[in-house]
């Protein structure tokens, strides 16, 4: 959901599981008794010899805003990744 300044609320919805186009990851991390939901934690990906992308676990994207603590990585047509880092 997408809510703009003067404009109205709208909904991205994305189709490409639903068209089998593209692979993804998604990470779910679990951390200790005091930080459970792993915020501020970092996940890394390496792929294609060269190419990097970075998510940060966190639960809001900005005013009275919130968001679900799963990262979710897109790859396109790309078949592996080289590796995964995590910062906890």
């Amino acid at each position: 959901i997408v809510n703009n300044m003067n404009q109205e609320a709208f909904v991205y919805h994305n189709q490409s599981m639903e068209n089998k186009i593209g692979n993804y990851i998604a990470v779910k991390l679990i951390g200790s008794n005091k930080n459970p939901k792993s915020f501020g934690a970092r996940v890394m990906i390496a792929y294609e010899g060269k190419k990097i992308q970075i998510g940060e676990c966190t639960n809001t994207r900005g005013f009275l805003s919130t968001s679900q603590t799963d990262l979710h990585f897109g790859f396109g047509n790309v078949q592996a990744i080289d590796s995964i880092f995590i910062r906890w």
